[in-house]
């Protein structure tokens, strides 16, 4: 561990008052670029290590710093994030080195160790302390126009730096939107290419960026990163890797893990800090990775879903180095890279760690950084590193035209290689095409399912009008929505990780607040697939009641469908259109069905009309069994519930004597051991259960905690006649404020 003197090297082009200043590492947003990242980058100025181990622009200054010479006055910094700001520290008050300043000679600002340029260009950005206010501001000057804003020493976040160039933020905090217009302001004053921006709905936050050469790169997408913003950024292809990996965190969403780099950093070309409390395939804090790759047009294609994050380093090569819950809250793996493994760290445990770690071979420096710590930032989310493409920063060599030559016949033959296996793979596939496939049996349960994760769960207003199951008064009526969506994301994860560890395929999604979706954990209502007897399926989409639930419907959902096993639905049925005429069907919610025999059974309701019931059974093949209830019985699948060799029902909720025991003949006829429930167990949602298949095809029920625990043991004696075993998560908040439980967040996949 190497401590950093105190920076004098000279900036090159530092204005002329003020020779002495030195760059700050970067804040925020784009990474010290590992292992000589994005050397070949477009339009990026260059950062190099010079004596004092100090990181800055080869060419000018960067606006995002400040700087005051040791000993100066330190001048306090807004805090992280919008967070209560913190002192500095009154160290050293006394220094002769005060640097000119048009408005009036005052220090710029300082921390510690490194110090930051109080302008970039002499009279373009300077730092001063108006009379009356003794909070430093930004002074920006162009054509006589003056805009102020608060000291930005955090400057991750406002941008990205991609093997493409800088990509301008949408910061997810309103309040910190002016931030973007400093940064915009001073990278074009810089000359630095601008690829593209985020724009709304899209959020973008650079401490969820991590480039990782040319071929890869890492962004985190969780609370202050969304999805639309990446699927925006892949499309246009701003990050310019033929890799992105999508590091999801939909289970854990705590503020204090907010960006990726709260919990992961680059030490070295084959090292990766890992905060060990988010480590594990089952942990409940756990990251998945979606990894993207370019295909042969240039289009990203998902190649692997759903990989917990420390199994994905590893399939790819890197060495994870643990960091304990300590080392993470006290900023320690906040540290920045500036290339070949030479690390800027800020916590002492940390640069042990690191250095002891066997497969590390870099160097790491150690800087007092404890005052910028106190505004929960630390060296990374300060810095921001641009570099010049390789071979175009100022004196470089050129290269031999015998190496150009062998590089063009190596990128030759890898083309070639890259067309060939296409045509083969093409005619594989055509092959196969014209093997007579074997028709899989037909069975009641799956081993595949679609889950949406509750990132933006709430009590959806609309659907309180007809759901007497959603509890307007209660403990869960007086949570906080913020409340609501971590406790509803703690049980969700429950979930994901029961059905996980039996084996089953889950097809994971998530929403975001833009889709206005507060009811998406509960898939089920608007679509459903079926096997058909040559191995082909049919997809059917749902009319549904509310606005709010046919915007669950999403093109990206409807297009997955749509490719199911790589193949298409032999037929669409689209019933959507039926509600123009305020007609709905809302799938298997307003429906159980039993596959095997192929008896579609529903309670008929407002949200599940009679003729288009009957409709759907008569285009799929089914036996339509349609019943009435006592009152307001919304779904069918909440006081019913059929597996291979069980049917769950509540008779006491069937309006009419004559229907309850025709029903009960039926399921009898149909070979099913037939479980009475009460009105109560109903209420506990005893009903809404669902039989699975597990990785080695044993059938399971999955149901609420508080379903299994509202069960009779006899009850459960004689399900367990028919499945292996029972699943149970907690499920409180969810059926609570959602009026669903397990079996309607559970979509099944045939």
């Amino acid at each position: 561990m190497h401590h950093l003197p105190e920076p004098r090297a000279r900036l090159h082009h530092a204005t002329a008052g003020d020779p002495r200043r030195v760059q700050h590492p970067r804040a925020h947003g784009g990474r010290g670029a590992p292992h000589g990242a994005h050397q070949r980058g477009q339009g990026a100025a260059p950062a190099a290590r010079h004596e004092g181990g100090d990181v800055r622009g080869g060419g000018r200054a960067h606006p995002h710093r400040g700087g005051a010479a040791p000993g100066e006055r330190r001048v306090q910094g807004p805090r992280r994030h919008g967070a209560r700001r913190a002192g500095l520290g009154r160290r050293g008050y006394d220094t002769p080195h005060r640097p000119p300043c048009e408005e009036r000679k005052q220090p710029s600002l300082g921390y510690q160790g490194l110090r930051v340029p109080a302008a970039v260009e002499s009279g373009m950005v300077q730092l001063h302390i108006p009379e009356d206010c003794n909070k430093p501001v930004f002074c920006l000057r162009e054509r006589g126009r003056q805009l102020q804003r608060d000291v930005q020493v955090f400057m991750r976040d406002q941008m990205i730096v991609t093997a493409r160039g800088a990509v301008l933020a949408n910061l997810n905090s309103p309040q910190r939107s002016p931030e973007i217009d400093v940064v915009k302001f001073c990278l074009k004053k810089l000359g630095i290419h601008v690829v593209g921006q985020v724009e709304a709905p899209g959020t973008l936050e650079g401490g969820d960026f991590y480039p990782a050469g040319q071929d890869l790169c890492f962004i985190g997408m969780g609370i202050r990163t969304n999805d639309a913003a990446i699927q925006h950024m892949l499309k246009k292809d701003w990050f310019g890797t033929d890799r992105v990996a999508v590091v999801a965190d939909l289970f854990d969403r705590n503020q204090s893990r907010m960006h990726l780099d709260c919990v992961a950093n680059i030490a070295s070309d084959n090292c990766f800090v890992v905060r060990e409390s988010i480590l594990g395939r089952h942990n409940p804090k756990r990251r998945l990775v979606t990894e993207y790759k370019k295909d042969a047009n240039g289009v990203y294609r998902v190649t692997a879903s759903q990989v917990e994050f420390g199994e994905y380093l590893e399939r790819n090569g890197w060495h994870v180095i643990p960091a304990s819950e300590q080392i993470a809250e006290d900023l320690g793996i906040n540290f920045v890279n500036i290339g070949a493994g030479v690390l800027i760290c800020p916590n002492k445990e940390m640069c042990e760690v690191i250095e002891s770690f066997p497969h590390y071979k870099g160097r790491v420096h150690y800087i007092d950084y404890s005052e910028i710590c106190k505004m929960y930032g630390a060296v990374h989310c300060t810095s921001q590193v641009f570099r010049f493409p390789h071979g175009t920063e100022p004196g470089a060599a050129k290269e031999d035209p015998a190496v150009d030559a062998t590089k063009i016949g190596r990128a030759l033959i890898d083309t070639v290689a890259e067309e060939v296996e296409e045509e083969v793979g093409a005619a594989l596939a055509d092959l196969q095409g014209k093997i007579e496939r074997v028709a899989p049996p037909v069975t009641q349960s799956t081993n595949e399912v679609l889950l949406v994760c509750p990132t933006q769960f709430g009590q959806n207003a609309e659907a309180t009008v007809d759901n007497e199951y959603m509890q307007r008064e209660g403990p869960c009526s007086h949570m906080t929505d913020i409340d609501v969506i971590t406790s509803a994301v703690e049980e969700f994860q429950l979930l994901y990780t029961a059905l996980e560890k039996n084996g089953v395929s889950v097809n994971l999604f998530h929403h975001e607040l833009y889709h206005g979706t507060p009811d998406a954990v509960f898939p089920n209502n608007w679509f459903s697939t079926h096997r058909n007897g040559d191995g082909s399926y049919d997809l059917v989409l749902y009319p549904m009641a509310h606005p709010s639930r046919r915007r669950e419907r999403r093109p990206d959902m409807i297009d997955f469908l749509g490719k199911l096993g790589g193949a298409s639905p032999r037929r669409t049925i689209d019933l959507t259109n039926c509600e123009e005429d305020a007609v709905y069907l809302e799938g298997t919610g307003s429906m159980v069905l039993d596959r095997v025999h192929k008896i579609a059974y529903a309670v008929l309701s407002s949200r599940t009309d009679d003729a288009l019931f009957k409709k759907f059974c008569d285009e799929m093949g089914y036996r339509a069994v349609g019943f009435t209830a006592k009152g307001n019985m919304y779904h069918t699948n909440v006081m019913m519930s059929v597996g291979t060799g069980y049917a769950a029902v509540c008779f006491d909720h069937i309006a009419s004597e004559d229907e309850a025991a025709a029903l009960n003949k039926i399921l009898k006829q149909s070979g099913k051991k037939v479980v009475p429930i009460s009105i109560e167990q109903c209420n506990s949602m005893c009903g809404n259960v669902l039989e699975l298949r597990d990785g080695s095809g044993e059938l399971f029920l999955a149901m609420s905690d508080r379903a299994y625990r509202t069960f009779t043991p006899q009850q459960l004696y004689t399900l367990l006649q028919t499945v292996d075993h029972i699943v149970h998560p907690e499920y409180n908040v969810i059926e609570s404020l959602g009026g669903g439980s397990v079996r309607c967040s559970i979509a099944e996949i045939f």
